[in-house]
């Protein structure tokens, strides 16, 4: 197509994105299916939904520019939505799976949110208002989705216990049992002050240390350096359980867990 004026390139663009959305409705449909997490799954068939009533309003965009809704090959989905099949096809846990499965999508959401806000700007240029409404309304689902999936991403988290002495202290000169401020972590159990760091791995009677789930602003998690070995049990392939266990800088812990 010889391509002229900003409509020609606008139109060419448009062709190209009605092809990716169509590639999509494939794809959602199989990540979908193969989303370990149930939030997961509700997410790609939410996009889903919204992906087809895309490819409607675009047919809508075709008719103001009194053109025939085209395709035309979307190579750049393409390659995105086969290394997405590829990523089902591999033997992964269920959480590494549904992390995977996430990257894809928000490469196919990059790459459309770049295509629509593009369509949008040139919609403007060329004094096309109504055009430039839909693509902006389209461009505005896509960033939610990606906005969601980043959410997602970050939830996926997992939990360890354990009996980390270490996290208990005792008051140093001047230290302040209202607001925690002053105290020492303990060396060991019973060091350096027997009365406070003891071995039954509380911090000390009547004492709290305080944190986000009671409103202080130090955090519940922190950074350690562990070794690690775990056992796991995957006899199916939507059925997976392990166990974990290891040692760390302040103690010992482990970790059970199923996903089915």
């Amino acid at each position: 197509m010889e391509m002229e004026t900003l409509r020609d390139l606008f139109l060419d663009e448009l062709k190209d994105v009605y092809h990716a959305e169509g590639q999509l409705v494939k794809a959602l449909n199989k990540m979908a299916k193969t989303a370990e997490s149930d939030e997961l799954k509700a997410a790609f068939q939410q996009h889903l939904e919204e992906t087809k009533d895309h490819q409607e309003r675009l047919t809508k965009v075709f008719e103001l520019f009194d053109e025939k809704p085209k395709t035309k090959v979307c190579k750049a989905m393409q390659g995105i939505v086969e290394e997405g099949k590829e990523v089902m096809e591999e033997d992964m846990e269920p959480d590494v799976m549904d992390a995977a499965l996430i990257a894809s999508a928000q490469r196919a959401e990059h790459y459309e949110i770049a295509a629509y806000g593009t369509l949008r700007t040139y919609a403007k240029l060329m004094g096309e208002d109504e055009a430039a409404k839909i693509l902006q309304s389209i461009l505005d689902e896509e960033g939610a989705t990606d906005k969601k999936l980043t959410k997602l991403r970050r939830d996926r988290i997992g939990f360890v216990w354990g009996d980390l002495y270490r996290t208990q202290a005792y008051p140093g000169p001047g230290a302040n049992p209202a607001t925690g401020e002053g105290f020492l972590p303990c060396a060991a159990p019973g060091m350096p002050n027997a009365q406070y760091c003891g071995a039954d791995n509380n911090h000390y009677n009547g004492y709290t240390e305080p944190n986000w789930a009671n409103e202080s602003s130090k955090p519940i998690i922190f950074p350690w350096l562990a070794l690690q070995t775990g056992v796991r049990y995957k006899p199916h392939r939507n059925f997976i359980a392990r166990f974990d266990t290891g040692f760390s800088t302040s103690g010992f812990f482990f970790g059970v867990g199923a996903v089915g």
